[in-house]
């Protein structure tokens, strides 16, 4: 899947080529690549994304316009989902670096869309819409939250304030629809309730065992005494004497 495009930039003294990569990571010191298990992540799990621009004059920082989801790795996939758009944010997104270096950072909580509600397993691909921007101009191209609207910023005759867009990829990213941690810290969290629900549930079942065991018991002593009782009473009452035959 593709996840990096390459900006070309006009200065006044030329044109250079910057390469743009979206990258994902497992936690916020943007070292480590994410890695997906076979089974795929759980929801909710939080997935941190960087792009990352390489050959890039330091004048030069990189400015994320638009990043959304889609359950394909089609970036015109008509059903989407935005995680952030001008001043619109995903409460579960949070953006931490944006048009103030030559990377922009920002994690969001991995889901599903509706159409994959009965699959076990589903997909969701990230696409961001970049460009580059002159470092002075680029907080003059940032939203001024309450208005779509951007500012508007005077720039020399032979520069520009900022590059074309462009569509960075990245996915897909499995996600399986349990509840089930994916790591260790998770599974030690979750382990020991776990333990003691199951004790908790052995003794309560051992419990309705035994009263079911004296239950049978008692029964069957009332059968063997009532049984007994009846051969009493049939001994008693069901033998005639013949000396009161036709006594009055």
């Amino acid at each position: 899947m593709r996840s990096a495009a390459a900006i070309s930039v006009k200065e006044s003294n030329g044109t250079f080529i910057s390469t743009l990569n979206l990258l994902l990571y497992n936690d916020s010191s943007y070292i480590q690549q994410l890695s997906i298990p076979g089974a795929g992540l759980t929801l909710k799990t939080r997935v941190f994304a960087a792009v990352k621009a390489t050959n890039l004059d330091r004048r030069w920082n990189v400015l994320m316009d638009y990043c959304y989801t889609t359950p394909s790795g089609n970036p015109n996939d008509e059903l989407r989902y935005d995680l952030f758009f001008s001043c619109d944010k995903d409460p579960q997104t949070t953006v931490f670096e944006n048009g103030k270096s030559q990377m922009g950072r920002f994690a969001f909580e991995v889901f599903r869309f509706v159409k994959h509600k009965n699959q076990k397993m589903s997909t969701v691909f990230l696409h961001c819409v970049t460009k580059l921007c002159r470092a002075d101009d680029c907080p003059m191209l940032m939203p001024i939250c309450g208005s779509r609207k951007k500012r508007d910023v005077s720039v020399g005759k032979h520069s520009s304030k900022s590059s074309g867009n462009a569509v960075l990829t990245a996915g897909p990213i499995i996600t399986r629809s349990d509840e089930t941690p994916t790591n260790n810290s998770q599974l030690a969290l979750l382990n020991a309730p776990e333990i003691q629900m199951n004790t908790v549930t052995s003794i309560l079942i051992s419990g309705v065992v035994v009263l079911g065991v004296i239950s049978i018991c008692i029964s069957l002593f009332f059968l063997v005494l009532l049984k007994g009782r009846n051969t009493l009473v049939t001994s008693l009452s069901g033998v005639r004497n013949a000396a009161f035959n036709g006594a009055h």
